[in-house]
């Protein structure tokens, strides 16, 4: 999602409507991680996509090895990928795709704990979002299996 080109009835289709009756294209609950975000409840919904593998593009990641990103990006993104997962996760996935991401998720509250323990900011932000995430998480649209949103992540 580096460089997404949307429809504005596949963007109306997967927003979130907030208090104030404002559409949510992007989670405004997070500022990292949106793009990831997006594509997954688009992909959820069933629109349509064309995928070019990041070895056919050049996308440069802030083009900074990750000890040299400052906190603010760091937490940031550490909470855009908690709340991306709880709204995209699904007890449907295989036992593989289950097993590799909880064994990741170990490892990184390993690594917040033992080696950058700012990060654990962001796990006490995202606990005081779960219910929010959970209602955005009810409102979408699931119109395929799974297994089809597990080939996206190859």
């Amino acid at each position: 999602a580096a460089a997404g080109f949307y429809k504005k009835s596949a963007l109306d289709d997967v927003a979130w409507t907030n208090v104030k009756g404002e559409k949510e294209y992007f989670d405004e609950t997070i500022l990292y991680k949106n793009d990831s975000d997006l594509a997954y409840r688009l992909a959820w919904a069933g629109h349509q996509y064309l995928f070019v593998p990041a070895s056919k593009v050049w996308h440069d990641r802030q083009a900074s090895e990750r000890s040299k990103k400052s906190a603010w990006t760091k937490q940031n993104s550490y909470l855009g990928q908690l709340v991306t997962l709880r709204k995209n996760w699904s007890d449907d996935f295989s036992w593989t795709v289950k097993l590799l991401t909880h064994l990741r998720q170990a490892a990184l509250w390993l690594y917040a704990l033992v080696l950058d323990r700012a990060l654990l900011q962001s796990r006490a932000e995202f606990q005081k979002f779960i219910p929010l995430i959970d209602q955005k998480r009810a409102s979408m649209p699931r119109r395929i299996k799974a297994e089809e949103i597990e080939k996206l992540m190859s």
